[in-house]
């Protein structure tokens, strides 16, 4: 008998996994047809992301070896994307850069959304004084620029790519802080917060069994917007000569580096400011569309 109830139910649970592929698939689908262009910037967003895992795969030559005598070759040839002011393959540059900008993007995003998510929802539920003197610290490190802001952060720790990263996460944290602060409060104030607090659970109960789990779309969607505005922040601070260190490849660096040459040979510039421009607009319009479609408010829009 109890063979049998193994059997039925390792047969029930074979059933779900088949019936998740399609109902995921179907979800997609949905998406896109309501997000046209959210659906178009996650293609964008899978190929950057396709194209910084297989870098080495993709790339045609070594993006670091300098071609002796093919300085500022035009497109065309062995060197699809032509070349760089030393001789470099501008396409095997631009392919690894990818892999740069993505991963900052992603260790500062997730510094930033971390911090801020965590001071954000702490600040909303205890409140008092302790919310009061935050939130004005905040507010202070949110009247700087955030270009500012990075440079300051950057001069403080250090050059190089990881205190880049953190420097990138620090300017994030505020913004995350107040949006995520104004959705632990909506959350706070709902009755089954007040039954939990009779019930005697605990404050850290509360906050990770009842109000973060209320607040992840928001947090989502402001880390999918954040991925792009902390790419052109990494750029920006290449372009400054603060970001990843010569000769590592990255979109910031390539036209930083290629500046003094964009008139006589426009490809050593114009191609990585256009994969800068794809990926930041691949994930600003993917944040645009996941909030549409998780904001209440805005469902009768889609």
């Amino acid at each position: 008998m109890a063979t049998n109830r193994n059997d039925a139910a390792a047969v029930l649970a074979g059933l779900s996994r088949a019936h998740r592929g399609p109902a995921l698939f179907r979800q997609v689908w949905r998406f896109a047809r309501q997000k046209p262009l959210g659906a178009v910037a996650g293609l964008i967003i899978i190929a950057i992301v396709f194209t910084a895992v297989f870098a080495e795969v993709l790339a045609p030559h070594d993006p670091n070896l300098v071609y002796g005598g093919q300085r500022l070759v035009a497109p065309g040839g062995d060197f699809p994307l032509g070349t760089d002011q030393v001789g470099r393959d501008v396409l095997s540059r631009l392919i690894f850069g990818a892999r740069i900008s993505l991963w900052v993007g992603l260790v500062a995003v997730s510094i930033g959304t971390g911090m801020g998510s965590l001071v954000g929802i702490t600040t909303a539920y205890f409140g008092g004084r302790v919310d009061v003197v935050v939130q004005r610290f905040m507010d202070m490190l949110m009247a700087f620029p955030a270009l500012i802001l990075a440079l300051t952060m950057v001069a403080a720790l250090g050059s190089g790519l990881t205190q880049v990263m953190v420097a990138i996460g620090i300017v994030i944290t505020p913004g995350v802080s107040r949006i995520i602060r104004g959705a632990a409060l909506s959350v706070k104030s709902n009755q089954y917060i007040e039954a939990a607090q009779a019930m005697g659970a605990s404050n850290g109960r509360i906050l990770l069994s009842h109000i973060l789990p209320n607040v992840t779309a928001p947090i989502i969607v402001i880390a999918t917007v954040g991925l792009g505005g902390a790419i052109i922040t990494e750029a920006s601070l290449s372009f400054l000569g603060l970001g990843a260190p010569p000769p590592t490849a990255s979109w910031g660096g390539m036209v930083a580096s290629n500046r003094q040459f964009m008139v006589v040979a426009p490809w050593v510039v114009f191609f990585p400011g256009i994969a800068i421009s794809l990926a930041v607009m691949g994930f600003n319009l993917l944040g645009d569309a996941l909030r549409d479609v998780w904001d209440p408010r805005l469902r009768g829009s889609r």
